[in-house]
């Protein structure tokens, strides 16, 4: 009704007829003469559904300010003049309206669905009418802008296309904070988008997922924890989580819905994005937002959901995704925050702590020899947190820990042989069980220290194609005449039948179990998040993975 999905011309009567009152008044929304309950009692309205029966399988109600419907009762007439309430339990059925209140939409528009752009001149004149209201004591904004900004005065600054869309308030606690309290927000549990009666499974999914070190938090329970989610976990859940937990429950046009909102951010968030990539992102955020209002409501479709499709421009302009979002700035925060000691005299606590901190490095240069124990316990104490790299063995490879001695197996010479094209003549090797990787760290599930994380899974270059696998540890080995060292990788191999990266960066595996592969450390191309979707035995031979493959989130 009030979306003006039902014309004017459907309202037939209501409780405000006049000679001067059309019946079109009797819309909350209208901005003159809306009917409201404290000068009417008893308030009709009769809209004409047309000569055909049709089946009415919901009413929604709205408002605007403090004007909207609490409570209604339903009567209906298939024939002029012969009115019959809704009946429930042999009595007239009074139903509950939706919650008061109002929200700004923008619904999608098929002909323009950015909708006519801003300007900095057209920003600036209108910044200049809002100036002139508030001296006047009238303040208003104009087309949404409220008066002038500081960076309005920067000679070269275009303060249209130079400001961002934050991808983590916009995209993370925006939309996908939003999703997410739909698909499981009791109140929408009769909604056929609605998975609160698969919360418990979706739970025990998101507990067998077990995240590389590049994701910071730890999958945590939607049921009790959902409302204290932070912006990485949302992040965490819309590029590795989500699609896979939420496979085979979501209903599947909801699914490819939500796919299309998962690939075009991935696509954004990359280090590298081509045009084509860019093409493919708006096509999707086109498709996510113009489908929204039709798989969910329209009232949802709120000022995030609209700017996510300026987010191709944005990236044009300013770069991927995690170059300017508010990451960074929320971590700097959190940093002043922990050098504020007590409630009182904090602008002098701020100062004090970071002028210390500007002068650390500085008396470091001055006052310790480089190498020397203090530099190196200063050093320690500045990284409390980092693995301390052993030995470069490739370019922007590190050895993490220490070497070992390890006798191989009859499974691991006979992966060894198949690499080397000959039969080995050692069975002792030196041995290692974890890497850095041009910042990604791999650790072999031979290393037993870890076992909420999972960073053993990799993507690796072929002959021909690409492989993955699972690393079970590394190994340092001479070969030749020449005794020329190999740095390799024993692995347990993933099959992947389907592999296609243009399409999503998430893909299904299935375990080679009592089979092992050997390949170059220098062939390992990415690492990925692997989520087991088998719910009743972990390591299930024939359980379903998929492997979601990283991209910077900062």
């Amino acid at each position: 009704m009030e979306n003006l999905k039902i014309l004017d011309s459907a309202i037939k009567s209501h409780s405000g007829d006049g000679p001067y009152y059309y019946n079109f008044y009797a819309r909350l929304h209208i901005k003159q003469r809306s009917w409201r309950a404290a000068l009417v009692v008893n308030q009709f309205l009769q809209v004409d559904l047309g000569p055909q029966t049709k089946r009415v399988t919901g009413i929604a109600t709205s408002g605007r300010r403090n004007a909207w419907v609490r409570l209604y009762t339903l009567s209906y007439s298939l024939k002029e003049a012969y009115w019959v309430d809704y009946y429930e339990n042999g009595k007239p059925k009074i139903f509950q309206a939706d919650k008061g209140g109002s929200v700004w939409i923008f619904p999608y528009n098929e002909t323009d669905p950015k909708g006519p752009l801003r300007t900095v001149t057209s920003t600036i004149k209108h910044a200049a009418e809002a100036l002139q209201h508030s001296i006047s004591g009238k303040a208003k904004t104009i087309k949404g802008v409220k008066g002038f900004s500081w960076l309005s005065v920067l000679k070269y600054h275009d303060i249209i296309r130079g400001t961002a869309i934050d991808y983590m308030h916009g995209v993370l606690l925006g939309v996908q904070k939003l999703l997410l309290r739909l698909w499981f927000d009791s109140s929408n549990s009769r909604k056929i988008f609605s998975l609160s009666k698969y919360v418990n499974v979706i739970d025990s999914r998101l507990q067998l997922i077990t995240p590389t070190l590049e994701l910071k938090r730890l999958p945590r329970s939607i049921s009790e924890h959902l409302n204290h989610w932070k912006a990485n976990e949302l992040h965490s859940f819309l590029l590795y989580y989500g699609l896979p937990v939420l496979f085979g429950l979501l209903p599947e046009n909801y699914f490819q819905h939500y796919f299309c909102f998962v690939r075009a951010n991935f696509l954004l968030l990359q280090e590298s994005i081509s045009p084509n990539d860019l093409k493919t992102a708006e096509e999707l955020l086109q498709s996510f937002c113009s489908n929204f209002s039709r798989l969910y409501e329209e009232r949802y479709m709120t000022l995030n959901l609209h700017q996510i499709l300026h987010l191709v421009d944005n990236v044009r302009d300013l770069g991927p995704l995690y170059t300017h979002s508010c990451f960074s700035f929320e971590d700097k925060n959190g940093f002043i925050l922990k050098l504020i000691h007590g409630t009182q005299f904090i602008d002098s606590q701020i100062l004090a702590a970071v002028l210390f901190t500007q002068k650390l490095p500085v008396l470091r240069e001055k006052c310790l020899a480089p190498g020397s124990d203090k530099d190196t316990l200063y050093w320690k104490l500045m990284h409390p947190n980092k693995t301390q790299r052993r030995e470069e063995i490739l370019k922007h490879t590190y050895v993490l820990g220490a070497f070992y001695r390890k006798q191989l197996n009859e499974h691991e010479l006979l992966a060894l042989e198949n690499y080397l094209k000959q039969t080995p003549t050692f069975m002792n090797v030196i041995a290692f069980n974890r890497i850095e990787r041009k910042s990604a760290f791999i650790y072999g599930f031979d290393y037993k220290r870890m076992s909420r994380r999972n960073c053993s899974t990799v993507k690796y270059s072929t002959r021909n194609s690409i492989a993955f696998a699972q690393v079970k540890c590394f190994i340092k080995v001479n070969v030749g005449a020449a005794r020329n060292v190999h740095y390799l990788a024993i692995a347990t191999p993933l099959e992947c039948p389907c592999y296609n990266p243009s399409s999503t960066h998430i893909t299904s595996v299935k375990r080679a179990m009592d089979k092992l592969v050997v390949f170059n450390i220098s062939d390992i191309c990415d690492t990925a998040c692997l989520s087991r979707l088998s719910h009743k035995i972990l390591l299930r031979p024939r359980s379903v993975m998929c492997a979601s493959f990283r991209t910077k989130s900062r």
